[in-house]
């Protein structure tokens, strides 16, 4: 089975982040997928490993990724979404929280 041939209705949802980098100059950081039928650009991120926080995997995905550590980030916001499953009226809900200290 190839990625093209799942639907996305194979894939469960799951615990994850996303990274929104941004440089001095307002440059935005993308990373390019490349699969054997299709490429796309995405913003770094990963799954959310059992018994880390969401705070963490921030770290963690940016370590892994890109080689950021923790002292060359700065986390300036911080925003929880929920994904409810297709069909749903209103699929996405987005809370704004203070970035952690």
């Amino acid at each position: 089975m190839t990625p093209s041939s799942l639907s996305s209705n194979t894939f469960p949802i799951r615990r994850n982040v996303r990274l929104v980098l941004l440089s001095e100059c307002d440059e935005l950081l993308l990373m390019k997928i490349a699969l054997p039928d299709r490429s796309f650009w995405c913003t770094i991120g990963g799954g959310i490993e059992a018994q880390e926080t969401p705070e963490q995997a921030v770290y963690r995905e940016a370590s892994e990724e890109i080689g950021l550590n923790q002292a060359a980030l700065s986390l300036t916001r911080y925003t929880q979404v929920y994904q409810s499953r297709r069909g749903t009226e209103n699929p996405l809900t987005f809370n704004d929280l203070p970035a952690p200290l």
